[in-house]
Parts: C-alpha cells; structure tokens; sequence
C-alpha cells in the first residue's frame, strides 16, 4: 500500500524529491536495493544538494560493502548538513565497520555535541571507550544513552 502510495505521488509530480527518497526508503526496507539505488540516485539527478538520498546511498553502499563509496556519500551529505547529528552517528557506524575506530569515535562526538541526547551516538562511543578498557568513560556513556532512550532494553 506505502510503494504504490508513493508512486501515485510520483506519477502526478515526477520531480517530486522527498516522494523518490521516500520511495527508495521503502525498497531498501522491502530488500529491494537496485530499486532504492535507482530512486535515490533520481532524487539526486533532480536536486544534487539533497543530503537525504546522499546518506541513503551511503547507507546502500555500506550494505553492499562498498565502504569507500559510502564514506564519499556520506562526507557529501555531512557537508551539506553539518548540523544533523543523526548524520553524524550513522557515518560513525560505517567508519566502526572499516575498522577506523578514531574516526568513529569522533563522528559520534560530533553527534553527541550537535544533540546531547543523541542515545545512539553515547551508546556507540561508550562501547568504544569499553574496548579500549575505559570503563569508567564507558559506563557514563552508556549511563547517557540509557537517559536518552530509557525504553531502550537494547
């Protein structure tokens, strides 16, 4: 019902860019990654400053495994809107799967300092700082994701 909803929007307004987002949102959901691909990378031929579907192709190509051109989406989208800390902490995610902890770490600082009550972001960074041996960091980070998402029993 949602697909075929966003495609009626989408044949009565073909530019329409948050509809091709969306879209493309609901394909990925539903496994559909080609079909993401494509409307994302259509959201991005009308309007190439929509950081959104920059973030979602980041998204895409970090599930494919294609690291380099996910951080490259990523970066762009970032630039675009550096004050989204969801941004922040989801590009700290893909750099913790390459294995650039550093980065990570300071990605989701920013998303920590950009929002406070970012739990995900606190949630990262205090396993971070567990792996490293930091306990003491560790529990008042994850003692802050967990007042930020208290419902969380993740």
């Amino acid at each position: 019902a949602a697909e075929q909803a966003w495609r009626k929007v989408l044949t009565a307004d073909p530019a329409h860019v948050r509809a091709w987002f969306n879209l493309g949102k609901l394909l990925f959901l539903m496994d559909d990654h080609e079909g993401a691909l494509r409307c994302q990378t259509e959201a991005l031929r009308i309007n190439g400053d929509y950081a959104d579907s920059h973030a979602e192709l980041g998204m895409l190509h970090a599930a494919g495994g294609d690291f380099v051109r996910a951080i490259a989406r990523y970066r762009k989208a970032m630039a675009l809107d550096p004050e989204n800390a969801d941004l922040r902490h989801d590009f700290g995610i893909v750099l913790g799967s390459t294995g650039d902890v550093l980065e990570a770490e300071s990605s989701f600082q920013v998303a920590i300092s950009i929002n406070s009550a970012h739990g995900g972001a606190h949630f990262h960074l205090g396993a971070i700082q567990a792996s490293r041996g930091e306990f003491v960091s560790a529990e008042d980070s994850l003692r802050s994701a967990l007042k930020a998402n208290p419902r969380d029993n993740d």
